[in-house]
C-alpha cells in the first residue's frame, strides 16, 4: 500500500479509506502497527493534507479508534501511539479548530473522531484535559447542520456513559454534560419575545 508518492487524490482516498477499514479489527491494527508503513502513511498524508483528503483521512481514524466500545490491551495502545504521531502530538488541538471552521463534512468526520476516542480511557482523559474540546461541545449552536448536531450529542452522550467520566470531569462541567444528554441534540433555550405596539 503506497500512499505517500501518489499523486491522484482518488487513488490515495481509497487507499486511506482501506487503512481505515482494515485498522477497524484490533488483529488487522495490530499487524497494521508491526508492518509500520501503512500508519505511517496515514500520519503523514494527515499532517500534510487539506480538504476533502484530510476529512477522508478523519474517517480512517475514527474506524481505527473505534475499533470497539470497550477498547483494551495492545489495540488500544497502538490507538494512542497513532494519536500522539498525529499532528505531531497536538492532534486533539488542530482537531478542534477542523471542527469549529465549521464546515459541515469536516465537522462531522472530527466529531466521529472524538466520539470514538471516548472509548478509550486514555481517550477521554485527553478530552477531560483540553478545555477548548469541552466548551465547544457543551455549547449549543442552531445554525449548525443537523447532522453535526446530532453527532455533538453522540459524543455528549458517550462521555456521559463512560465509566472514567465521573472521575476524569469536575462536578460542575459532569452536571453540564449530563444535562445536555438529557435535554438532547436540539434543545433551544425559550426566550420570551415582547411585542412593541407602534403608535
Amino acid at each position: 500500500l503506497v500512499l505517500l508518492p501518489e499523486p491522484r487524490s482518488d487513488l490515495k482516498i481509497t487507499a486511506i479509506t482501506c487503512v481505515g477499514t482494515i485498522g477497524n479489527n484490533p488483529e488487522a491494527l495490530e499487524y497494521l502497527a508491526s508492518e509500520k508503513t501503512a500508519l505511517e502513511a496515514l500520519v503523514t498524508v494527515y499532517n500534510t493534507s487539506i480538504g476533502q483528503l484530510r476529512v477522508e483521512c478523519l474517517r480512517a481514524i475514527a474506524c481505527i479508534f473505534g475499533y470497539s466500545t470497550t477498547p483494551s490491551g495492545a489495540a488500544s495502545q497502538i490507538c494512542y501511539e497513532l494519536y500522539a504521531k498525529l499532528d505531531d502530538g497536538k492532534f486533539l488541538v488542530g482537531l478542534t479548530k477542523e471542527i469549529m471552521k465549521g464546515f459541515e463534512e469536516s465537522c462531522v468526520a472530527g466529531l466521529a473522531v472524538i466520539q470514538k476516542l471516548v472509548h478509550h480511557a486514555w481517550g477521554l482523559h485527553e478530552i477531560a484535559s483540553y478545555q477548548n474540546i469541552v466548551n465547544f461541545l457543551l455549547m449549543r449552536d442552531s445554525s449548525r447542520a443537523k447532522v453535526a448536531q446530532q453527532w455533538q450529542f453522540s459524543v455528549i452522550e458517550s462521555i456521559v456513559k463512560a465509566p472514567e467520566a465521573k472521575s476524569e470531569f469536575d462536578d460542575e462541567t459532569f452536571a453540564r454534560l449530563e444535562r445536555y444528554a438529557r435535554e438532547g441534540p436540539y434543545y433551544a433555550v425559550a426566550t420570551a419575545r415582547v411585542a412593541v405596539e407602534s403608535s
